[in-house]
């Protein structure tokens, strides 16, 4: 029970020492006797104490649980008991009704009961359980939630009863209780009122975060004005000791952005042990508020639908994808992935009946990986981002560590994430409409190598979505308020991107494969077949990553591996010829600006684009529709209306 039901200390009596009567209860709280004792509330000895005997009732009247109230701040349950909904005999009531309201216990819920009113109580303040109570409110088409200040409750965020939950506000009473208490003789009518301007639920979330997203922009607004903010995040990831691979950290912090849109796109980091994978993930997680993501270490079997969190607009982050356990996890994260929300039904009670359960999106995944390859049907919804195995790289890194224990070490310091923080909080109460004006006419500039090419081109669009998001502040928007993404959020994501396509459809080949197929290629001058150990110091890396690099160029072609015996060092020839390097799938900014509609004609740029500068009034439109402060000046000048960014160090008027 919440604090004010449980403080069981009566008005006339003061503080219970022998127990806790019906007369207690009927004084403390103003209830109605006659409710009471039709709902079959009743007094009794337990544990040599008077106590006041609540039962859960069902519909058909059985006793599914009781709580017993002996004393202050002292209710016990009945041996044996589980916790469940309060007030589960006036369900049928509710469902002729149209209406239900959940109370925050069940004090709240006999208080609206006695004036007619239908409603359940939660068992204790996070007695909510989806899976034990959603079902008794399928047919309930409103449910309304008492929420003190108009702040909803945190088991309802989580909750799919949210999409069609109202907010009571009950102002500065803390429980329904109270504000009977205050004036029972008005209370009905109150109420009444009260239900009237409920106001729904994702209304009260959007303004939430509005409020949210004011309150942080003063914490956020330079790195908003930023030019580049991904090269600021660069810097600082540098400054915090990381000495990972920067493009790769880069694109996970976009990605996570991209959680903010319906389609997140997910990733997976490919290498092998101790290359640094995870580090990788958790620096950039390290720039995201903990409600961007959910961490896990693994999931198993069926574990993901029974989630108690919610998932939608955030990242699942497993650290390994061995850890996706078994087919109907791999189905489940799949369904996540493509669908945007799962749903899931078993048996339940040896078949008594069924059991559903469902999670909403939109959900991203992050992983990673030592396997060059993961489930297929997994494989094509995900990036797979390599991290750099060679020499030079694990120079760097050691550069780095011994430098933390110089005395002269200034390269490193302390990196202040609030404002990280207040920048996604400010992100996420901001309109996501984004314009692509030249999507078109990059996908017609595209060779359609691949079938996965249009997942993959979906991807790359959304990550394009993501980096104009980004940077709204300074960008233009168009007449229905979207944000429009311009050459330099298309010349910054393909700079992220290309080479990972690319070599996913067969466009180019990744750097490590075409290093070590040279590599092969001279030791083989003095010998027709070559032995792992010579690979592994032509390349300056260990045994292993040479025979994972060895792996993934056979994987290709370009390798064979003469040696089959299981154990037995492998011996290597050269397979298909190397392609000649090409500048890979997504064409270069001028090129596409070119294609778009010439490089130095405005016209052919816009392709009829109505654009307007963005005023001040609408800095305070309606919330989660436009930008909140109004649009900053550049550094060195004015952006007047009509300017169009159209590639880097580039622009364009109209």
């Amino acid at each position: 029970m919440t604090t004010h039901s449980a403080q069981f200390v009566s008005k006339e009596y003061g503080p219970v020492d022998n127990g806790f009567t019906l007369k207690h209860l009927i004084d403390e709280y103003l209830l109605d006797a006659g409710f009471l004792n039709r709902i079959q509330v009743s007094e009794m000895s337990f544990c040599d104490k008077t106590a006041v005997r609540i039962p859960y009732l069902n519909g058909g009247g059985t006793t599914l649980a009781a709580k017993f109230l002996v004393g202050a701040g002292d209710a016990r349950w009945r041996k044996g008991d589980s916790a469940c909904l309060f007030g589960l005999d006036n369900i049928a009531e509710a469902s002729q009704s149209g209406t239900l309201v959940i109370a925050a216990d069940e004090i709240d819920c006999i208080t609206l009961r006695q004036y007619g009113f239908h409603a359940v109580g939660l068992p204790s303040a996070a007695g909510w359980d989806e899976t034990r109570d959603a079902k008794y409110l399928h047919s309930i088409p409103v449910v309304y939630v008492p929420s003190p200040g108009g702040v909803a409750p945190a088991w309802l965020h989580k909750s799919l009863v949210a999409r069609k939950a109202r907010l009571i506000d009950i102002g500065n009473h803390s429980s329904v209780s109270q504000m009977h208490i205050e004036a029972p003789s008005t209370f009905p009518n109150r109420w009444r009122q009260a239900m009237a301007s409920a106001k729904p639920y994702a209304d009260a979330c959007r303004a939430e975060l509005t409020s949210r997203a004011q309150a942080a922009w003063p914490q956020c607004e330079s790195l908003a004005n930023a030019p580049d903010v991904l090269s600021v995040f660069a810097d600082e990831l540098q400054r915090c000791g990381f000495a990972g691979d920067q493009q790769a950290a880069k694109l996970l912090f976009l990605m996570l952005v991209s959680r903010l849109h319906g389609k997140p796109v997910s990733a997976v980091v490919k290498g092998p042990a101790a290359a640094g994978k995870s580090h990788l993930v958790q620096q950039v997680l390290k720039f995201f508020p903990d409600d961007a993501y959910v961490l896990m270490t693994s999931c198993s079997n069926k574990a993901l639908v029974r989630f108690d969190q919610p998932l939608k607009h955030r990242f699942v982050v497993i650290n390994e994808a061995a850890g996706i356990k078994g087919d109907t996890m791999n189905y489940f994260v799949r369904s996540l992935l493509s669908e945007g929300k799962l749903k899931y039904t078993v048996t339940d009670g040896g078949g008594a009946g069924v059991r559903t359960f469902e999670i909403e999106g939109p959900t991203g995944l992050i992983s990673t990986s030592t396997k060059l390859e993961l489930d297929p049907e997994l494989e094509t919804r995900l990036f797979s981002i390599p991290v750099d195995d060679s020499a030079a790289q694990t120079k760097r890194v050691l550069g780095v560590i011994a430098e933390k224990y110089s005395a002269t070490n200034s390269n490193t310091r302390p990196v202040n994430l609030a404002p990280w923080h207040a920048y996604q909080v400010w992100l996420a109460g901001q309109h996501t409409g984004v314009h692509i004006p030249f999507s078109t006419t990059l996908a017609s500039l595209l060779c359609p190598l691949e079938l996965r090419l249009s997942r993959d081109m979906d991807a790359f669009l959304s990550l394009v979505r993501a980096h104009a998001f980004l940077h709204q502040v300074t960008r233009q928007r168009d007449s229905s308020g979207n944000i429009v993404a311009t050459l330099d959020d298309y010349s910054a994501v393909r700079e992220l991107t290309n080479s990972i396509i690319s070599s996913i459809v067969g466009a180019t080949l990744p750097g490590a494969v075409r290093e070590t197929v040279e590599a092969l290629r001279e030791l083989r001058l003095n010998s027709v077949e070559v032995r792992l150990s010579l690979v592994a110091q032509k390349l300056g890396v260990s045994a292993a990553t040479a025979s994972r690099r060895l792996a993934d160029a056979a994987r290709h072609g370009y390798v064979n591996n003469l040696e089959r015996r299981n154990g037995f060092p492998g011996r290597y020839v050269l397979g298909d010829p190397l392609p000649d390097e090409g500048p890979g799938l997504f064409p270069e900014p001028d090129v596409l600006a070119t294609a778009w509609g010439g490089e130095d004609s405005v016209e052919g740029l816009l392709q009829g684009l109505p654009l307007r500068a963005v005023s001040e009034a609408e800095t305070t439109i309606s919330p989660l529709h436009r930008s909140l402060p109004p649009p900053p000046v550049p550094a060195g000048g004015v952006q007047a209306a009509g300017e169009i960014h159209t590639g880097r160090g580039r622009r364009l008027w109209c």
